[in-house]
């Protein structure tokens, strides 16, 4: 990674024309209004207003997103608004420019990722299949700056601004926006190099048709490529709202593993210590 600017604060202002903690003012206002009723509100709770508009048969609580309503969910500015909150974006985008001082990503994902670097070496490219917040991606950017990164996740306010601000202060770096139809999420990358690592990590769970992404990420991986996946299923009591329906039949993870992964040309070559994390491999290399 290379580095050409110091500072996002500023940046930030220019974005949103307002800073930092004016933008995340309303999911602060929200969780403190929840503190009073209830000990420790979660991202459900405060976003439950908005999701009762998406969600289908008239709003009811344990009915997940249609295929439409997720996307609208993840593109709203109140989901926006809450990343910012949940990861602090000026102060972790910073920190990184000016060389990562203060900041590591809490359990980045590595151990899949160090497979890769020893298969193909430094200069391999990575895919980050739905970056979210955003923390774990950047912090593996920063330690590995020969590496190229492309990442994906769908519009919004935020991730507008982190692809921004990438642009402008990152070299060996490129976002590619999600879109979803009624079969799967689609990801914009014809005709172009494949990739040595990929890092999927609680996102198939929001999938539209988890098989055929699975099957795209096969399809734009080199031979011996190396892809750590993860779900976060029975969340929330169960069931996360932005969760589809037809995924959370899978109450056991274990069992959504076999199933996503069937018929596509990737085999399971071993665990992730940090739960249901699991890592597998294009092809049979050995």
């Amino acid at each position: 990674m290379k580095l050409i600017g110091d500072t996002v604060a500023q940046d930030w202002i220019d974005h949103f024309d307002v800073p930092h903690d004016s933008y995340v003012k309303p999911i602060r206002d929200a969780y403190e209004r929840l503190r009073e009723i209830q000990d420790n509100p979660n991202r459900n709770d405060v976003l439950r207003p908005l999701v009762r508009e998406l969600m289908r048969n008239g709003g009811k609580d344990t009915d997940p997103l249609e295929i439409q309503g997720v996307y609208d969910y993840y593109q709203d500015d109140l989901y926006s608004r809450m990343l910012a909150y949940e990861t602090q974006e000026v102060d972790m985008l910073e920190s990184l420019i000016e060389g990562g001082k203060g900041y590591r990503a809490p359990e980045a994902p590595g151990v899949a990722l160090d497979i890769a670097i020893d298969r193909f070496g430094k200069g391999l490219r990575c895919f980050e299949h739905g970056v979210g917040r955003g923390h774990h991606a950047l912090a593996k950017m920063w330690d590995h700056p020969e590496a190229y990164f492309v990442m994906s996740d769908y519009r919004n306010a935020y991730h507008e601004f982190q692809v921004k601000m990438l642009t402008k202060y990152v070299e060996s770096y490129e976002f590619i926006w999600a879109w979803v139809s009624e079969n799967s999420q689609y990801i914009s990358w014809v005709d172009r190099p494949k990739f040595h690592y990929v890092n999927s990590e609680e996102v198939m769970e929001h999938v539209p048709n988890p098989k055929g992404m699975i099957q795209w990420i096969s399809d734009h991986m080199v031979e011996g490529g190396v892809l750590h996946m993860s779900t976060w299923f029975n969340s929330h009591g169960g069931e996360d709202m932005s969760h589809l329906k037809e995924n959370e039949i899978y109450q056991d993870g274990e069992l959504w593993f076999d199933e996503v992964v069937a018929g596509a040309d990737i085999r399971h070559i071993g665990d992730d210590p940090r739960g249901c994390k699991k890592i597998f491999e294009k092809g049979n290399h050995g």
